[in-house]
């Protein structure tokens, strides 16, 4: 008989590897619990869909740097790159319209990502280091382009993606939703998702498993996260 079998179907590794898998969500669970008996307005159709609309603004940047940290990375650039697009984006949007402006945003952010993924992976730099320095390095262009000023749009059409509402919810709320639901589908039902989660946990082992062509290779990843970087309204 095993320890595991032993111990019952709740032994102390068991148990372990459910507080690993589920401790943030026991935790986030139990803080809405304490809120909602301190605060009688916490549960609330208008109190829960302020929070929602204020989380998926940093939720979907989240969303691309979970699946970073998967792979044992991390980015300092995010926050940087989102400000930079912003500052592309407004720059050249009374040349070129309203659409476009924002795709070059876009660009700009897949551009950056694509930048630390050839200096981690192809360089060998530290995701840390290499992020960090990339960061400064948008920061830096970002005040070269505006000169140290807030740059301002009179068009009242750019800021569709951050106003416009469906079903009565900020429409950025669904883009979230949207991208939590995809990012969760490919790490539990696709083959590239069980390849980055293979990687992340024991890439060394997993090498050895046949049919997994596993890879530590952080650029597959850092593009998705700066167009959510890109992406995020502001």
């Amino acid at each position: 008989m095993s320890d595991d079998e032993a111990g019952g179907e709740w032994s102390l590794p068991r148990l372990i590897e459910f507080l690993r898998q589920y401790g943030i969500l026991l935790a986030f669970l139990l803080l809405a619990a304490g809120l909602a008996a301190s605060a009688p307005h916490f549960l609330t159709w208008i109190n829960l869909l302020n929070t929602l609309e204020s989380g998926a603004i940093y939720g979907i940047v989240a969303v691309a740097l979970t699946i970073l940290l998967i792979l044992g990375q991390f980015d300092f650039s995010a926050g940087a790159t989102f400000v930079l697009a912003g500052i592309v984006a407004a720059k050249i949007q009374p040349a070129v319209g309203n659409w476009p402006s924002l795709l070059a945003g876009l660009v700009v952010g897949l551009l950056v990502g694509a930048f630390n993924g050839s200096a981690i992976s192809l360089l060998r730099i530290n995701s840390f280091v290499a992020t960090l320095a990339t960061s400064l390095i948008v920061v830096g262009i970002g005040i070269r382009v505006t000169g140290g000023f807030q740059l301002y749009i009179a068009d009242p059409a750019f800021g569709t993606l951050g106003n416009a509402k469906l079903l009565e919810v900020d429409l950025f709320v669904w883009i979230f939703l949207g991208l939590s639901s995809l990012a969760a589908f490919v790490l539990s039902q696709a083959q590239f998702g069980r390849w980055l989660l293979a990687s992340g946990d024991a890439p060394e082992a997993a090498r050895l498993l046949p049919g997994e062509p596993v890879t530590d290779d952080p650029s597959l990843a850092l593009p998705d996260q700066r167009a959510s970087a890109a992406t995020r309204p502001g």
